[in-house]
């Protein structure tokens, strides 16, 4: 009979939290994380394209529940060469655009700061499209919605990244540690407190 080995759960705050991915990024192998997010949906629209409906969660506390498996981004110019290198793609010139209002914390290869203030946190992770995740789900008021009714309100983006030609580029976010809930990570299970 199959062992269970039970991770340890600890309650984290973001100083903590950033010791760990910290701590992950000097590994030699850099392990898959499993996450779950709570996040506001920043791509809604107050008014449905395709049939000129008005959105009811148009300014309501509306979040957007997912869970992911990524990996942290410890070097994203090594990633994306190392990508272009098996694709056999010339990337002699690639040079990577700077990040948009954020900076990497000098100790920290994925942890990054806003520029602004220089008190908020966000983690860069790379998202793979063939890792099957359990589907998101919008809530309200601890209710789930029906979520063909919400996406109907979602501007999905279109962009694709900026890596000429690779068929497999390298997919980032760069979450907020306010949306994370937990980590699953150096086999232990970090459950984020959030100031209040």
């Amino acid at each position: 009979m199959p062992q269970t080995i039970t991770k340890p759960t600890i309650l984290v705050d973001y100083e903590q939290l950033e010791n760990e991915i910290v701590a992950t990024e000097s590994l030699s192998t850099i392990p898959f994380i499993a996450g779950e997010f709570l996040t506001n949906p920043s791509n809604m629209v107050k008014k449905c394209k395709a049939d000129g409906s008005i959105n009811p969660y148009w300014k309501t506390d509306i979040k957007k529940q997912q869970s992911r498996r990524v990996r942290l981004v410890v070097s994203y110019k090594k990633r994306v060469k190392g990508n272009a290198e098996k694709e056999g793609i010339d990337t002699t010139d690639y040079e990577p655009q700077g990040l948009s209002g954020k900076e990497h914390l000098p100790h920290c290869k994925s942890v990054l700061t806003d520029l602004e203030t220089h008190t908020k946190r966000y983690v860069m992770v790379e998202w793979f499209e063939e890792i099957k995740d359990r589907p998101s789900k919008y809530v309200l008021g601890g209710n789930e919605l029906d979520k063909r009714l919400v996406n109907k309100f979602i501007n999905y983006p279109t962009a694709q990244p900026l890596q000429a030609g690779q068929e497999r580029p390298v997919r980032v976010l760069t979450i907020s540690f306010e949306s994370i809930v937990k980590l699953s990570i150096n086999g232990k299970i970090l459950v984020v407190q959030h100031p209040i």
